[in-house]
């Protein structure tokens, strides 16, 4: 985001355009009618009551990660809140309150500052609003709950123009559908208050590697890596990958933050190492491990990616199954990957119709994805993970409303289970007349 944009609209003609229209994933190229940079409620509401007037449809822009460049869209107009980036604690009330324009990366460390760690992503140019819309999952889900689950209010403009906040007290069906229900759903999000977490300084950085790993530990890893979510240990929310790249046809690498000391850690995470992964215990606050955690992030990439949820851990067949997904690459990937992401222990806490994140006892995230740097790649990149998705999806229920894919057929389902019926009547009275429309947008 250009400070420089903030309380402007750029248009077509505007010289700023096609740097403005640019989305995280690059692979993504929309040609919007109007980016409105919004700095306040006034200037939101103004914009809408543009876009209603224009006949063209409106798009929600916080930090442009949407996977499929939902927030962007040709002959739409953008209402991109980045410039709303203000954030404040109040330690006497337990609270932070930060605009939808906030990223990961200003949060961690205005937070770190006071020794607050804090439920949020792990990308740093993610801003706050999406990632909560959308559930939030991080480092340190198993210990504090996604990101939604510590919001305690929020406020909207409607997709009419009308002010809301929603809260356990007020409004209680649209601060439901906040949580969980994905952005650009139900109007632009303009504040949002968060529960703090207690303070704590020091936690132990873990990342382990191993490379040229046969099929066997491979799948090994997968079977391991569900197995310890199922130990009682809530203080680690790993990140599992397995990937092939043309430099390594396959390779492992696990991390996170784990909530105790070295010594802890080591024994907790024994599993992974008996298999021969190595690499780093280290003791350190958690605004170091998060700094470390954040720099292995580009400004940008070209990719598909799609998330899916795992409820029971596979069997040596499964994982044999989904470990052969990376047998081959796309011609010009640089990288393609099978990810896990740990749930359970505070997530599982809440039932699944308590937010519209429905996947509450889901045992872990599993994504598959491909990366590559060249335009003419994507083709072919496509091609080879539609196949792969499609095999994904039969040994998986449900889809990460954050790592969205069109290849999801059902998507209201797939993303909403069975709080899709809940979250159309709150979509149908913030936004009656579907103004806020997307491909897979509440229906």
């Amino acid at each position: 985001m250009d400070q420089n944009n903030c309380g402007s609209v750029i248009f077509m003609n505007s010289p700023q355009y096609n740097e403005a229209r640019q989305v995280f994933n690059r692979s993504i190229q929309k040609l919007p009618a109007s980016i409105a940079y919004c700095t306040n409620e006034g200037d939101t509401a103004a914009a809408i009551y543009a876009a209603r007037h224009s006949g063209r449809t409106l798009r929600v822009r916080s930090g442009g990660h949407s996977y499929e460049g939902f927030s962007v869209g040709t002959c739409a107009d953008v209402i991109d809140v980045s410039c709303m980036d203000s954030v404040s604690i109040n330690e006497q009330a337990g609270t932070l309150t930060a605009g939808p324009g906030v990223t990961n990366r200003v949060l961690y460390e205005t937070l770190g500052a006071y020794g607050y760690p804090f439920p949020s992503g792990t990308c740093p140019t993610v801003r706050v609003s999406g990632l909560t819309l959308g559930g939030g999952w991080g480092l340190s889900a198993r210990m504090f709950g996604l990101t939604c689950d510590s919001l305690l209010s929020a406020t909207l403009i409607d997709a009419q123009g009308c002010r809301h906040i929603a809260s356990e007290e007020e409004d209680r069906e649209l601060f439901f559908a906040l949580r969980g229900g994905g952005g650009g759903n139900f109007g632009v999000t303009t504040s949002l208050t968060y529960r703090l977490p207690p303070r704590l300084f020091d936690v132990t950085y873990v990342e382990l590697n191993a490379s040229n790993v046969s099929k066997e530990a491979a799948a090994e890893f997968i079977r391991r890596f569900q197995q310890w979510l199922l130990t009682e240990d809530c203080r680690f929310t790993p990140i599992g990958r397995i990937f092939h790249s043309p430099e390594e046809p396959r390779g492992l690498t696990f991390w996170g933050v784990y909530y105790g000391g070295e010594a802890e850690a080591r024994a907790s995470l024994e599993p992974f190492v008996s298999l021969g992964m190595s690499g780093i215990f280290e003791e350190m606050t958690f605004l170091q491990a998060i700094r470390i955690v954040e720099s292995g992030y580009p400004p940008y990439e070209w990719f598909t990616n799609g998330g899916r949820f795992s409820y029971m851990p596979f069997s040596e067949q499964e994982a044999l199954k989904i470990v052969s997904l990376l047998d081959c690459i796309a011609e010009g990937s640089i990288r393609a990957a099978v990810s896990l992401y740990g749930l359970g222990c505070a997530v599982s806490e809440k039932k699944p119709t308590e937010t519209a994140f429905f996947y509450r006892d889901a045992l872990n995230i599993i994504a598959l994805s491909t990366d590559w740097e060249k335009p003419s790649a994507k083709p072919a990149n496509l091609a080879w993970f539609s196949p792969r998705y499609r095999a994904l999806q039969e040994l998986t229920l449900g889809s990460y409303v954050n790592f969205p894919n069109l290849e999801n057929v059902d998507y209201m389902r797939a993303y909403y289970g069975g709080n899709a019926e809940r979250l159309r009547a709150v979509q149908a009275r913030t936004n009656p007349g579907h103004l806020l429309d997307f491909p897979q947008s509440i229906r």
